[in-house]
């Protein structure tokens, strides 16, 4: 049953937050995109990489214009160890480019922040009817900035998802992530809710070597204010890449 906490974890997060929703929530929304190459090194070790590009809605020009605005870029670059039910990955080359998420005219004024973000995650996979898997993962994120303001900070990561194969090529899932605080340097108020996001996508095979993926994903993100929101809906584009079989 230890593995299902974090499955659990994940499904009752965005009605437990739901409340905070009575307080100030701007929307907008956004596009992301995500190039993913991959290259394996044997059975079980894999080299693992990640290119972000996102943009987002302009305050002043509604959210109709998802590609006004800057929102992030970034990049990863780790490696992955699998076995029949279970994949560990690392990434110690991670940097963000973060703008800030536009909610108000006044956040246009605020600059970007840099930082780098290495990351360590575990992910349980369980095969069940109907073609569908399950799988849980945990992550942890060291947030180091660029310059050093603000301190440095730790994240935790929980996500569920569920995933049917459809036919030969395509595949339909769903999964829901939330984001927490974790050490070092809390919050000084004891909040440690950052981030909910739902994403529901469908992705198909072009070729033994390529695969595309198209969602629509919706991110509640809490601001420091703690009694301000952002709401993001957000269509996702990511194109993952075999560089050999």
């Amino acid at each position: 049953m230890r593995h299902w906490s974090p499955f659990f974890y994940c499904l009752i997060t965005p009605f437990f937050f739901a409340i905070n929703t009575r307080a100030q929530t701007y929307r907008h929304t956004a596009v992301w995109t995500r190039i993913a190459p991959s290259y394996s090194l044997s059975k079980n070790w894999t080299l693992l990489s990640d290119l972000y590009f996102r943009r987002q809605s302009n305050p002043n020009q509604g959210p109709a214009h998802l590609l006004d605005s800057p929102l992030v870029w970034a990049g990863r670059v780790g490696a992955s160890y699998r076995t029949k039910h279970w994949q560990y990955s690392l990434f110690p080359a991670v940097y963000f480019y973060t703008y800030p998420a536009l909610g108000t005219a006044a956040d246009l004024k605020r600059t970007p922040v840099p930082e780098w973000r290495p990351t360590a995650m575990a992910e349980w996979t369980l095969d069940v009817p109907h073609k569908s898997i399950i799988r849980l993962r945990v992550g942890y994120e060291y947030r180091l900035y660029t310059p050093s303001e603000p301190a440095d900070v730790g994240r935790l990561r929980f996500r569920a998802l569920w995933r049917r194969t459809i036919g030969n090529r395509a595949y339909g899932q769903v999964w829901n992530e939330s984001l927490v605080a974790a050490p070092p340097n809390f919050e000084a108020n004891g909040n440690r809710f950052e981030i909910n996001r739902t994403n529901l996508s469908a992705g198909y095979a072009l070729s033994n070597i390529s695969t595309v993926e198209v969602g629509y994903q919706f991110t509640h993100r809490q601001r420091r204010s703690l009694v301000e929101f952002d709401d993001e809906h957000a269509l996702t584009l990511t194109l993952y890449l075999k560089l050999n079989q």
